[in-house]
């Protein structure tokens, strides 16, 4: 018996709509055999994969910022199969091209290139050099939002020019702020979930450095997360949800679980941060545990719980202790 393999006369729209299917439907089975090999539940396994990630905001953004190279990467492939060409390196490629435009962006410092845009690279650069002197003499008891002034201005200069790209000059003051804020937040929760790598390798960290304590570093954060809320109250926006969201929610929920994180302070004479009324088994008690007293829910929704400030927009509603809930 001899097999003989020829090329359609015309491309098979089913074959084209199945085959994608097929090979979906081939994948789970083959992880459901390895899940069972396992000794795991295949459903419960193939749940966690392909479920849950889709259950809250915060999984979602981690799927965009998983699939955006993936995108790109498909993007770039899909010149070569129009060219048909056969390709297999997607990954080197992707890595070429992050390579090639970090070259490119350190050849065109300090030119015109920017200017295209209409921006001012030279503030990006003036921001590098500051910092880095202020690393270099900062010192126990100076100003810890010295040390973040570079990164809030790099990042309100660049949130104040979408502004002008988006043909909407009047927002600039506003966002000009909310960027400020947002760097500022930005630099301190990343000192602080560093604080203890960069001791244990001798690293410079801000807190360590200006010995701030991290009750203090908590209410930069709130405050700066309170300002950004204020500032995009000003900002015309055509939807502001999106935004809001990103800016005010997240950024909320970034806050609280950065400090919930770390257990006791960076200064070891300090007093430990309050995390609220504790369970005899160690964690947060929860309304309806012993020791606690119920919260009404509706009261919950009007912005406190407990000894917890919340804020609801919309359907979502979190609170300065990191939880969080939706209408559902």
């Amino acid at each position: 018996m001899q097999l003989v393999l020829e090329k359609r006369a015309e491309r098979s729209n089913t074959i084209a709509l199945v085959s994608p299917l097929i090979a979906i439907a081939m994948t789970i089975v083959t992880l459901g055999i390895v899940f069972a090999i396992l000794g795991k539940n295949p459903i419960s396994a193939l749940g966690v994969y392909f479920i849950d990630p889709l259950t809250d905001g915060y999984s979602l953004q981690e799927i965009a910022v998983k699939a955006t190279p993936l995108v790109m990467i498909a993007i770039g492939l899909s010149l070569c199969y129009l060219a048909n060409a056969w390709n297999i390196g997607a990954e080197g490629q992707f890595l070429v091209g992050a390579v090639a435009g970090s070259w490119l962006a350190v050849k065109t410092q300090g030119t015109d290139a920017g200017h295209t845009l209409g921006f001012d690279t030279g503030v990006l650069v003036a921001a590098m050099e500051r910092q880095a002197e202020l690393e270099a003499t900062a010192a126990g008891g100076s100003s810890l939002l010295a040390v973040t002034e570079p990164t809030e201005t790099a990042v309100a200069e660049a949130f104040a020019h979408t502004a002008v790209l988006a043909g909407r000059p009047g927002n600039q003051a506003p966002l000009r702020e909310v960027g400020q804020l947002f760097g500022r937040v930005a630099h301190l929760l990343d000192a602080v979930e560093d604080y203890h790598d960069d001791v244990a390798r001798g690293k410079w960290n801000p807190l360590a450095a200006t010995g701030t304590p991290v009750s203090e570093v908590r209410a930069l954060c709130d405050d700066a997360v309170l300002g950004i809320e204020l500032a995009l109250a000003d900002v015309e926006f055509a939807d502001p949800r999106l935004v809001r969201r990103l800016l005010v929610n997240e950024v909320r929920r970034a806050v609280s679980r950065t400090f919930a994180a770390q257990s006791g302070t960076p200064r070891g004479q300090q007093e430990p941060i309050n995390f609220g009324p504790q369970s005899p088994g160690g964690g947060n008690l929860q309304p309806g545990e012993e020791g606690e007293v119920p919260v009404d829910p509706q009261a919950r929704r009007n912005g406190r719980w407990g000894d917890c400030i919340c804020c609801c927009d919309g359907c979502d509603c979190c609170c300065d202790c990191g939880d969080c809930c939706d209408c559902a």
